[in-house]
Order: structure tokens, then sequence, then C-alpha cells
């Protein structure tokens, strides 16, 4: 199983005057190797890279994200970079503006290796798992996934999968986002694995996430192929 993407989510009530204060938010982490590659000011939007971690932090008026070509797992040991992540957050909770959080999300991409060509061939991928009169409804189908919603362990889930097609997939779930991705994954056959996990409650303690986490990958784990 191959990560793609993974990001974690903290989203708040918008802040008034946000990009006043940002710089007590961004500059520790510029000190410890983030490089602001992308600022758009009248969007309230700041984008720090830390490249040579494959991993971003992206700072907006209403929500922080963590992005990854890895397994967020892979993060959140203590003094990890997730936990830089979780301090900024601390920082932003303190600006005159800050209201409150409203909701976490998780969201993971994944793709696991199958060798019936999915990604070349969806019939492969729809006699498996439905029988020939799909056909009827769906009259040459562009795209075709498998959707499984449900309420685990106090979390709003959501798991989706189908064939990996990554002519269209790539840019349609923005997979690619930096520079250091590993590229052969992009040139795997298999399913592609979305999983989305929301958490409304108010806090941000690491072992909610890391919760979160185990939720995502055993929901993986249950794919039978």
């Amino acid at each position: 199983m191959n990560c793609l993407r993974s990001q974690f989510e903290l989203r708040f009530t918008p802040i008034m005057g946000f990009d006043g204060s940002i710089a007590k938010i961004t500059a520790p982490l510029q000190k410890i190797g983030a490089e602001l590659l992308y600022n758009e000011i009248n969007n309230g939007k700041y984008v720090l890279v830390f490249s040579d971690d494959s991993y971003l932090i992206d700072i907006r008026n209403d929500r922080m994200v963590f992005v990854s070509s890895k397994d967020l797992v892979n993060f959140t040991n203590p003094s990890g970079p997730f936990f830089h992540f979780l301090n900024a957050f601390e920082r932003l909770k303190l600006m005159d503006g800050y209201i409150g959080l409203t909701h976490s999300l998780l969201a993971e991409w994944h793709v696991i290796e199958h060798n019936s060509n999915f990604d070349t061939n969806k019939d492969a991928f729809i006699s498996s798992f439905f029988t020939p009169k799909i056909t009827d409804t769906f009259k040459q189908p562009g795209d075709i996934n498998i959707a499984v919603e449900s309420h685990i362990k106090g979390f709003n889930t959501k798991f989706t999968f189908g064939p990996f097609n990554k002519e269209t997939d790539i840019e349609k779930h923005n997979l690619k986002f930096i520079l250091n991705n590993d590229s052969s994954n992009f040139n795997l056959n298999g399913l592609l694995c979305q999983s989305v996990i929301t958490n409304s409650n108010t806090e941000s303690e690491i072992e909610l996430v890391r919760n979160m986490i185990e939720v995502s990958k055993n929901v993986r784990k249950s794919i039978k192929i």
C-alpha cells in the first residue's frame, strides 16, 4: 500500500485581520527550515514548505493544513514535524480575531497494488463488483468508484476506492503537490483509495489525531483484493 498524499486540517471560524499577525505564526517555522513558497495576502493564504521532509503547512484565515506525500503517522512522534504544526496552531489561537475550532479532518490517498490493470481496463473493475446490468444505466462511465460512509469511533468516515488512472486522478485529487514526491508511486496499477475522517470535537490533541489515523488505516485494510 503506497501513500500518494495525506493531509490533516484544523478548521476554525474565519479570522478578521488575519494578515496583520501572520508573521507571529510563520516566523518560528521559517527559523526551523520552512520556505515561504506561496503568499497570497488578499486571500489570506500562506504555504510553508519543508522540502527535505516532504511536507508543507498551509495557513489560511479559516484553516491550517498539514500536507505530505507520506503517511501522516510518520510525522506524529514527539518533537516531530507534526508538532511544529500543532505548536503553530497554538500561536494562531492567540490572535485577537480567533473565535474557535469548528472541526478537524484527515484525508489520505493510497494506491493498493493489484495486477488486474484496473487503470487501463475499467471493465475488469466493473465485472469484479457489478453485474453487466450496470452498463444499462451508466453508458461508458468515465470514472467509477465505490463509496462507503459510516460513523466509526466517534468520527464521520467516508471511504472511496476505484481504479487508479494516473492520467486523470493525479490532477483530479491534486496528488502531485510537492517537488520531491516519489514519482514511482504514480506508475502503479491498482486501486486508488481515499479516506476522509471528520472529527467534530473542537480539540486538537495528538491522541485524537492518532485515533483518526488508526481508523483510516483499518478501513483501508478491510479491502479484500
